[in-house]
């Protein structure tokens, strides 16, 4: 965010128990820019895998595939994380190959 239009905000703040709710929201999105930008720092850097890897966590954890992704890669970052990873896959029968095919069929969308 623009760091002018949250200053702008956090003072206006200080009066929304003194304006009604309905003026107050009118204020703030008065205040807010039409216009979009673009704010490199904002830009998501998740890393996407496969689906079938994905499909796997999510089976294993019982959790959506969105957060199935972001699993693995917090596990990535650990040498247990990684042993994790392989031992949940390994419950689902698949041999040390099909495990490293899952690993490198990264599917970016």
């Amino acid at each position: 965010m623009d760091a002018s239009i949250v200053v702008e905000m956090a003072q206006l703040y200080q009066l929304h128990d003194k304006i009604p709710s309905a003026q107050f929201y009118q204020l703030l999105i008065a205040i807010v820019p039409k216009s979009t930008r673009f704010y490199p720092w904002i830009k998501s850097k998740k890393v996407k895998f496969g689906k079938e890897l994905v499909s796997y966590i999510g089976k294993r954890f019982k959790i959506p595939n969105y957060q199935a992704n972001e699993y693995i890669s917090l596990l990535l970052n650990s040498k247990q994380g990684e042993q994790e990873l392989e031992q949940s896959l390994r419950a689902y029968g698949l041999s040390d190959k099909e495990i490293n095919e899952l690993f490198e069929d990264k599917n970016h969308e």
